[in-house]
Parts: structure tokens; sequence; C-alpha cells
């Protein structure tokens, strides 16, 4: 399913650490606590230890677990080290452990009490991202900050950029069929037919009747007023003013109204 409203902007800033965290988000994120230290003092060697903490505090602070876990901004490792009373240098240890990261990353989300994005809280996060869709006129690209800070203070380790953008992009696209469904059952016949006559390019023309009617006046004059008046009658001729729209979603009908 294609994907894109995702920038490479936003894909690689997704779930990574873009600048050095402020004062702030390092108390916020990076302070050890009386257990966090105890959590850590498990691993009794100074490197398991320096990268475990390395791992809890990107967790708090992305969301999810870096690939490489050492790949921090050294301001962070410096904050941690101190706390553990070990040198910083002893995290470049912990980089030739692989397979100590993935052991301490099923631990570490146990004691925060985070949850993997599994089955379950994709059928939750799908139904969070229906209500978004039918009460917000955002845009896609906003939708994926807005799901990401949702999962975040749900505590579920973020899935992969392009899960994220595809779940968005059919929620969307299900949303849509449904309304077009709504509103074509409202129609008569005749409506009908008049609204798919828009859609067909009239001989000697480049455009469909429908984009003709979308296009609006670009000049202030005597004559481009006189085609605007044109433009609305031909509008309301086709109808369908009188269609009842308001039970439907606000928010859906608002970007319907900017699309056309």
């Amino acid at each position: 399913m294609p994907v894109e409203f995702l920038s490479d902007e936003q894909a690689a800033r997704y779930g990574r650490y873009q600048t050095d965290p402020n004062a702030e988000q390092l108390t916020h994120y990076f302070y050890l606590s009386s257990a966090d230290v105890q959590f850590l003092a498990q691993r009794r060697r100074a490197a398991n230890k320096l990268g475990c903490a390395v791992q809890l505090g990107t967790l708090r602070f992305l969301g999810t677990f870096l690939p490489e876990p050492t790949q921090v901004p050294a301001v962070v490792v410096q904050t941690l080290a101190t706390q553990l009373s070990v040198d910083p240098a002893e995290l470049a240890g912990y980089r030739k452990r692989p397979n100590t990261w993935h052991e301490h990353q099923p631990r570490i989300l146990a004691y925060l009490g985070y949850q993997p994005y599994d089955a379950r809280q994709s059928f939750r996060l799908t139904r969070w991202l229906y209500a978004q869709v039918l009460t917000s006129t955002v845009r896609p690209s906003v939708l994926v900050d807005l799901a990401t800070a949702h999962l975040v203070a749900q505590r579920v380790v973020l899935p992969g950029v392009t899960v994220l953008a595809r779940l968005i992009a059919r929620v969307r696209e299900r949303t849509g069929r449904h309304l077009y469904r709504q509103l074509h059952a409202r129609l008569t016949g005749p409506q009908r037919t008049a609204l798919a006559a828009r859609l067909t390019v009239p001989a000697g023309e480049r455009l469909t009747q429908l984009e003709l009617l979308r296009t609006s006046p670009t000049r202030v004059s005597a004559p481009a007023l006189v085609a605007a008046l044109h433009r609305v009658e031909q509008i309301r001729a086709l109808g369908v003013g009188t269609i009842p729209v308001a039970d439907l979603p606000e928010a859906r009908l608002a970007r319907l109204a900017r699309h056309a």
C-alpha cells in the first residue's frame, strides 16, 4: 500500500535521536531512581550495567529500542555513567555483545511495564486511528506523529515506521470508502447519472466537467464574476444540495469539501 505522505525526513527521525536531549529531558527520561539502580545492579559488569541503562533511558525517551543501542548522544551516556559511577568508555564493551542487548530488552520491557507491539496492540491502535480520522482533519504525516505520541503514552513499543504508515493509509482508505458508500446510497438515480456525467471529457475538451467546476476564478474582473456566478449555477443544477449529511462525520465532510 503506498505511503507517499511519509517523507524521507520524517521516516529518518522516527524512533531516533535527532538532537541531544535538553536538561529537562535528561532529568525526566534519564534520571535513575533507586528502583532503577537496583534493577541495573543485577548486571555485574560495568559495561552491561551502563549499556542496559542506556537502553532503559532510550525506551523511555523514544518509545522503542535502537537497532544499535549504543548509538546515542554522548550527553546521555555521560548522564547515566555519572549516576552509576562508571566510566562512560565502558559502553564500548557493550557494543561488542549484541546477544546481551537482546537479552536485556525483554527484561527492560517487563520492568518498565511496556507492551510489545503485537496483534492486540495493533487492534487497539486501529480503533484509535479510526476515531482520529473520523473526528479530525489532520494530514496523514501529522497523524504519524500523533500515533507515535499515543503509543508512547500507552507504553507500547513503537512498530516499524512503514508498519505504522501503512496502517494509517489503510484506515484512511477504509473510512473514505465507507463514507462514499453512505453518500452514494442517498443519491437518486438521476443524481447519480448527473454526477457520473461530470467525470467524462466532452468532445474537444481536455478536462472533465468536474475539473472545470473545481477550477475557481483567478482574476478579479466583471467577466470573472459572471463566470463565477455561472459556475455556481452549474453546481446547483446538479441537484445534490439537499442530500442529508448532518449525521455524517463533520471532519470527513470537510476533507471532501476541501478536495472538491
